[in-house]
């Protein structure tokens, strides 16, 4: 709850944990606070409007998750139910490499659980605004583990 009142305010997590408590499934209230573009926010991607559907077979997500079932769930219940486009986007970061001329490498490391929920329906995209960053950027992620590129 502390990282998500850092991104949406002390009142709109108080909405988030009133609705959890009345077993509104999270979709939902994703998409009441995507009405007001004001209150979706991302660190990483605010600024950037486009959306891509991107081959989840081409991200890298090199730290495990750890899971809320219940929250995978209401999401795998969204897709199925055609509200996919009710999730928001997760950010990926673009890296083009050093190493191999014309390569580029896509990193995530959150949307851990609408990821998961694509992955268990068999989703060959998902929604993603890309990030542009340099191999030095994603040593602030995986420190002395990221790979050279």
């Amino acid at each position: 709850f502390f990282f998500v009142v850092g991104l949406l305010g002390a009142s709109k997590i108080l909405s988030l944990v009133i609705f959890r408590n009345l077993s509104k499934p999270v979709w939902s209230c994703t998409r009441l606070f995507m009405s007001d573009s004001e209150d979706v926010r991302s660190v990483h991607s605010d600024h950037i409007a486009e959306v891509h559907d991107i081959p989840m077979s081409v991200v890298r997500r090199p730290i495990p998750s750890i899971l809320d079932e219940a929250k995978v769930e209401l999401m795998i219940d969204a897709i199925k139910g055609g509200k996919k486009d009710d999730l928001p986007p997760i950010d990926v970061l673009w890296i083009k490499g050093t190493k191999v001329p014309g390569a580029n490498y896509y990193f995530a490391f959150g949307g851990c659980h609408r990821w998961e929920a694509h992955k268990r329906t068999n989703q060959e995209t998902i929604a993603a605004k890309l990030v542009r960053a340099n191999p030095q950027d994603l040593k602030v992620y995986l420190g002395s583990s990221a790979p050279d590129l």
